[in-house]
């Protein structure tokens, strides 16, 4: 069982089996990332009241599940498709597969800092988001970012005032800033912590760039 907090009535084989054949992403998106993201999820719902294990597992699980076959364009919308007749077939209702898909659709990191829209979420959805970002700092963001760069044939560093998709430093100096939009208490507990380690890393890059 992955967790002990879930309902076995699920199909949950059949979940982790879709997930498997995310296995080959060479781009950080992986069925390794996905199984982190779950474990933050649940090391932060520990910290929260009334949360429904059964959406939050599920969302972590299938967040990313069309990134290998798909890309980054659009890939929680995208997701949040593919993951509706694997839904059906664990056992979901249509209630649950509606906030299943919403969690994943709203994960993504250009919906998610919207400030204005995070007065709607669910609770399910801001762990999600949280812990999604979480594995994108830290000792395993760098593995990751870079693993992603240079799979998209991005540079390491052009300048100081790199961003996002200018090279791998810009991107990575542009995960950091998530960290002031945690939703949950925990999430920027977890955040902080990785944020300096990357941090660290982004000074040195610089220096060895001069």
């Amino acid at each position: 069982m992955i967790s002990n907090k879930v309902n076995p009535k699920y199909n949950w084989d059949l979940l982790m089996n879709e997930l498997s054949k995310s296995s080959d992403d060479k781009t950080g998106h992986c069925k390794d990332h996905s199984l982190r993201v779950l474990k933050i999820a649940l090391d932060i719902a520990d910290s929260i009241e009334k949360v429904d294990y059964n959406v939050l597992v599920v969302a972590c699980i299938l967040h990313d599940i069309s990134f290998s076959t798909h890309g980054p364009k659009g890939h929680a919308i995208k997701s949040a498709e593919l993951a509706e007749p694997i839904l059906v077939k664990a056992g979901f209702s249509k209630e649950e597969i509606e906030k299943i898909k919403q969690a994943i659709t709203r994960h993504d990191r250009n919906f998610s800092t919207k400030k204005e829209d995070h007065e709607h979420y669910l609770i399910e959805e801001q762990i999600l988001c949280d812990a999604d970002r979480i594995d994108g700092l830290g000792a395993i963001g760098i593995i990751r970012g870079i693993s992603f760069g240079i799979n998209h044939g991005r540079p390491y560093f052009v300048s100081k005032e790199d961003e996002l998709n200018d090279s791998i430093y810009g991107s990575m100096k542009t995960y950091t800033k998530t960290a002031k939009i945690m939703f949950t208490k925990k999430g920027k507990e977890l955040a902080k912590e990785r944020c300096k380690i990357m941090n660290e890393f982004l000074v040195q890059l610089e220096k060895e760039f001069q």
